[in-house]
C-alpha cells in the first residue's frame, strides 16, 4: 500500500483563504505599481497668480507692477517671457525698482528664465516708461493691460489688471 492513501489533503475553506490572500497580495501590489506608472504621466504645469499690485512710482516717470505668481502644479515651471498688451518686454533681468530706460519695458524676470519649484512663489517686478512715450503713451491711469507669462512648457499665463 502507498503511504500516502491514509492522509487527508487540506481542506477547501483553508485552500480558499490562502488563495483568496494570495490575490489580494498580488492586486495591492499591482495598484502601487499602477499609481507609480500614472503620476510619472501626469506631470503638470500650472502657474497661479496670487496678487498683482500696480503702481506709479514716486518720480513720476515709470509703472511698477508687481507680480506674485505660485507654482500650483505638479512639476517644476520655468517662466521665460513677460508680454505685455501683445508686446515682449524689451529687458529681462534688471534690477528691482530700476528706472526703465525711455521707451522701454522691463522685468526683473532673468534672462534664462526663473524656475519654480511645485509650491512655490515668487515675484515678478514689471516697469513700464510712462507717458508720454509713444509705445507705452495708452498706459496712464484706468487703463487695462493684459500681462501674459510665458513658460518654457509653452505655456502662457494671462492676467488682465487696471493701472490705479
Amino acid at each position: 500500500m502507498n503511504g500516502l492513501s491514509g492522509r487527508r489533503g487540506r481542506s477547501p475553506i483553508v485552500a480558499t483563504i490562502v488563495l483568496s490572500g494570495m490575490t489580494i497580495g498580488v492586486a495591492v501590489v499591482i495598484a502601487f505599481w499602477m499609481n507609480r506608472v500614472s503620476e510619472s504621466y501626469s506631470s503638470v504645469e500650472r502657474i497661479d497668480f496670487q496678487s498683482v499690485f500696480c503702481k506709479w512710482d514716486a518720480y513720476g516717470t515709470y509703472w511698477n507692477v508687481s507680480i506674485v505668481v505660485k507654482n500650483t502644479g505638479t512639476t517644476v515651471a520655468t517662466l521665460d517671457k513677460v508680454i505685455i498688451n501683445d508686446i515682449e518686454v524689451d529687458g529681462y533681468g534688471v534690477k528691482r525698482w530700476s528706472i526703465p530706460d525711455p521707451g522701454l519695458a522691463t522685468t526683473t524676470l532673468p534672462i534664462f528664465g526663473m524656475s519654480l519649484k511645485s509650491g512655490e512663489m515668487k515675484t515678478i517686478y514689471v516697469f513700464i516708461e510712462g507717458p508720454p512715450d509713444p509705445q507705452w503713451q495708452s498706459a496712464s491711469s484706468g487703463t487695462n493691460l493684459n500681462i501674459k507669462i510665458h513658460s518654457a512648457g509653452g505655456m502662457q499665463y494671462i492676467k488682465l489688471i487696471e493701472l490705479v
